[in-house]
């Protein structure tokens, strides 16, 4: 197994990335998941095949959704027109209201469009490192901040004690 944030070669027992400190617990048991995922469909013609199948009628869902939403906007934009616009002659409120489901239904657009490329970017596997490139890069200084040491701590309470001085 890889570091994600460094690409360092680590064990899959370790809990943390000894080159940059990246937790590794939550990435061991998503590479498990994938691996039995793929244990209980394996690699072969079938699965692949499988596989594009359930790709094609995602897209096909995903088209029947966007022509479905497309209509109800459309829908809407029609009777503001009609029953706004035309029938009561309200020219610059509808117009607003037009625009404003418009602009709304833009920022839906875009919010679901958002979505789906953080998971295709999710589910896409980060590239390995190349031959010799060093990848084992440390923070800069000024975002570490020193840890006291137990001992810090206790030497104060081991006062010296002085000839004739009690306390």
């Amino acid at each position: 197994m890889h570091c994600p944030n460094c690409g360092k070669h680590t064990s899959s027992e370790q809990k943390f990335c000894r080159s940059c400190g990246l937790g590794l617990e939550t990435f061991a048991r998503l590479l498990g998941e994938q691996l039995e995922a793929e244990a209980i469909v394996p690699s072969r013609p079938e699965a692949a095949a499988l596989r594009e199948r359930q790709r094609r009628v995602e897209r096909w869902l995903g088209g029947a959704a966007l022509t479905l939403v497309a209509l109800l906007v459309g829908l809407t934009l029609f009777a503001i027109v009609y029953g706004v616009i035309i029938r009561q002659g309200q020219w610059l409120q509808g117009s607003v209201f037009a625009l404003l489901v418009l602009a709304a239904a833009t920022a839906l657009g875009l919010v679901f469009y958002n979505e789906s490329l953080k998971e295709k970017l999710a589910a896409s596997p980060a590239p390995p490192p190349a031959p010799g490139e060093t990848t084992a890069e440390l923070l800069p200084e000024a975002r570490f901040e020193p840890a006291s040491s137990v001992t810090e701590r206790t030497t104060e309470l081991l006062a010296a004690e002085r000839p004739g001085e009690r306390r």
